[in-house]
C-alpha cells in the first residue's frame, strides 16, 4: 500500500505544476473534477486552463494523504492542501484508474474548508 500512496501522491503533485503535457497523459478522457469553485470541468477544460511550461513550484502544502485500494483497478484517494499563497485550505478526493499500463486520474473534488 505504501507504494500505490507513494505513486498517487507523485501522480497528484505532478498535477499540480499545471503543465499540458501531464494534463494529456494523466488525465482519463472521460476525467471529470468538482472544483473548490463550485464549477465542474472535464479533460478539455481542464487543458485550457494550463500551459506548456507550467509552474516550478507547487503552490499547495500537502498533508494527510491516504490512498485506498477499492479494486485491483481503482484507487481513492484523499487528502488536503493549503494555498502557500493565501493560507486557504481544501479537502481533496481524487478516483484513480489503472487503465493502458498506467494510473489515470478519473475524478476529483475539491471542498474548500476555510
Amino acid at each position: 500500500m505504501r507504494e500505490l500512496e507513494g505513486t498517487l501522491l507523485a501522480l497528484e503533485k505532478q498535477l499540480m505544476h499545471y503543465r499540458v503535457k501531464d494534463f494529456e497523459t494523466v488525465l482519463s478522457e472521460d476525467f471529470r473534477e468538482f472544483g473548490t469553485s463550485g464549477r465542474v470541468y472535464d479533460k478539455t477544460k481542464q487543458l485550457s486552463f494550463v500551459n506548456a511550461k507550467g509552474i516550478a513550484d507547487i503552490p499547495f502544502i500537502i498533508t494527510n494523504f491516504h490512498a485506498e485500494l477499492l479494486s485491483e483497478n481503482i484507487a481513492h484517494v484523499t487528502y488536503q492542501t493549503e494555498s502557500k499563497s493565501d493560507g486557504s485550505k481544501s479537502l481533496r478526493s481524487s478516483i484513480w484508474r489503472y487503465e493502458n499500463a498506467q494510473w489515470c486520474l478519473y475524478f476529483h473534488q475539491g471542498t474548500r474548508t476555510t
